[in-house]
């Protein structure tokens, strides 16, 4: 980052300036009365571009609020990083042709789970704030259901690829009343309620299914306790949570 802060402090308007054509025999703003930043501006036959200015304001923005984050070559395109308990996640920027007036295109580890909402008072800021939130909710629900006791164990999870509102995850149960076997369960859960009942569960043995009473499942209790509900002998369940 302190290479980028140097380039624009060594030769600003070489970053945030467009070259334009000037006639030899044009004005010569060198008369004193005008400000040295502007002469140099002519000198270099650059213009300010309204719409990287207000990119590098937003940029300048982004890092007084304290993110962590990467430039592309002469800023054109910002990446911040966000890291939770559970994963890590970032989102890139890059900004229109008429930014603000357009938003920037976005491109983020959540895909299409993140909507950008861009209205006249948008900034590359509250674009951040926005997405860090976000990704603090998908956090707190991957961590929720990850935190499964034995005979279940955590596996994995994943952004479901058609229903942004889910995550599938994946587990495994040592299934003492099977004779020991392993099954996998592949649950689809709503990340901003993970307490809810799942919107849909998938076993590698069908007929384990058959034998779950699925209105054991409790909303009040986390998401491992109503597996527990679900798939541990009742009598040790009900003894536990009684």
């Amino acid at each position: 980052m302190c290479e980028h802060i140097s380039e624009i402090l060594n030769d600003p308007w070489a970053v945030f300036a467009e070259s334009i054509d000037r006639n030899p025999s044009d004005l010569s703003l060198s008369d004193g009365n005008i400000a040295p930043t502007l002469e140099h501006l002519w000198s270099s036959r650059r213009r300010i571009s309204d719409s990287k200015w207000r990119w590098l304001c937003d940029i300048c923005d982004v890092l007084e609020g304290g993110y962590d984050c990467e430039f592309g070559q002469s800023f054109d395109s910002l990446v911040v990083k966000f890291r939770f308990a559970a994963s890590e996640y970032s989102i890139r920027m890059l900004p229109s042709s008429d930014f603000p007036e357009s938003p920037p295109e976005v491109n983020s580890s959540l895909g299409d789970a993140f909507e950008l909402n861009w209205n006249e008072d948008s900034t590359l800021l509250s674009i951040c704030n926005e997405y860090g939130d976000q990704c603090s909710l998908l956090d707190v629900a991957v961590m929720e259901c990850s935190e499964v006791d034995y005979p279940l164990k955590f596996i994995a999870w994943r952004l479901h690829p058609d229903e942004v509102d889910c995550i599938t995850v994946e587990l495994s149960l040592l299934d003492e009343e099977f004779g020991g076997e392993e099954t996998r369960l592949t649950l689809v859960v709503e990340w901003h309620s993970p307490r809810s009942f799942p919107r849909s569960i998938y076993s590698s043995k069908p007929n384990r299914l058959r034998s779950v009473s699925f209105d054991r499942w409790d909303t009040s209790l986390s998401f491992g306790e109503s597996l527990q509900r679900l798939f541990v002998r009742r009598e040790d369940v009900d003894a536990e949570y009684v």
